[in-house]
């Protein structure tokens, strides 16, 4: 098997190159540059997209007020989820835990 791709190396060494790259990184950089230089943001996108936050923004924020939304949850004490109405579905209860 070694051999194998020994010889497979070495005809490929012998082999002439297939194209010249001695000019690749200059046209490389070129076309970079050109697409740089024809990009442009139209302003009237750049207001709609800040728009358009704004007004998620804003709508979040309403909900959240109208809903009294907290922050953080409110923590729940084992005892409150075993004695709850759907308490024999609580992880502790199925697993024999709890009464």
């Amino acid at each position: 098997m070694s051999n194998h791709v020994d010889n497979l190396l070495r005809e490929l060494r012998s082999r002439p190159d297939d194209a010249d790259l001695s000019g690749l990184e200059a046209a490389v950089s070129l076309k970079i540059a050109r697409e740089q230089a024809t990009r442009t943001v139209a302003p009237i996108g750049v207001s709609f997209q800040l728009a358009v936050v704004c007004l998620a923004l804003f709508l979040g924020l309403a909900v959240a007020g109208i809903r009294g939304y907290s922050g953080m949850p409110q923590r729940l004490n084992s005892e409150i989820i075993v004695r709850s109405d759907d308490g024999a579905l609580a992880p502790s209860v199925l697993l024999g835990g709890g009464t």
